[in-house]
């Protein structure tokens, strides 16, 4: 199930409101990646000094439903819908800023990602 909230996650801050969110992930330190409503895409929200700022990072095509962070915290994957029964898994590097590494098209619609450590 997603947990959607229609509260802004912060209401003010240096640069303005981030704006409603739909899931935030917790990076190690000050860090957190959160997944904005609209315009669909990822900010990297930093914690520490004060009120939190944050910067753009990509944009997406629609709006996210599951997000989950590696547990080196140094990849995120996110979920989102394409088209109705299908969805698309995408891969970004988080160590410093966010970068955007690939996509995986998924039939279904994704609601919940979990990813463990190698065995």
């Amino acid at each position: 199930m997603v947990d959607r909230r229609a509260r802004e996650l912060w209401s003010l801050g240096p640069v303005g409101a981030t704006g409603a969110v739909d899931q935030v992930v917790a990076l190690p330190g000050d860090r957190a990646i959160a997944a904005r409503q609209a315009p669909p895409q990822l900010l990297d929200v930093h914690l520490g000094g004060g009120a939190p700022t944050w910067t753009d990072g990509p944009g997406l095509g629609s709006r996210v439903t599951a997000m989950a962070v590696s547990p080196d915290a140094t990849l995120l994957v996110t979920a989102r819908p394409t088209t109705t029964g299908a969805s698309e898994l995408a891969l970004f590097g988080v160590d410093s800023g966010i970068v955007f590494l690939d996509t995986i098209p998924v039939a279904g619609d994704v609601t919940a990602i979990a990813i463990s450590p190698p065995q």
